[in-house]
């Protein structure tokens, strides 16, 4: 198996065990204060993502002021040979 090839089947295996998932969001364009935050996650058939979230969190009021936002996707740790 090619190295691409790994990459991709450990990328979709992570996409398909992950529950959760972190947010990165500016709080205002002024500032540049970074809110971030954990979320759980679903995957719709065609790969795009839902977030559940709480509007109570700062970086969701930031998402949802329309702030720029970005979300990484790590291993549970339980899983993981090295944290």
């Amino acid at each position: 198996m090619s190295d691409v090839k790994k990459v991709e089947k450990a990328r979709d295996t992570l996409l398909e065990t992950a529950q959760t998932l972190v947010i990165a969001t500016l709080s205002n364009e002024e500032d540049g204060q970074i809110e971030t935050g954990f979320s759980p996650f679903a995957r719709l058939d065609d790969g795009s993502f839902i977030i559940y979230t709480s509007r109570l969190s700062a970086h969701v009021r930031a998402l949802l002021s329309g702030q720029p936002a970005q979300f990484t996707i790590i291993q549970d740790e339980a899983e993981a040979s090295n944290i």
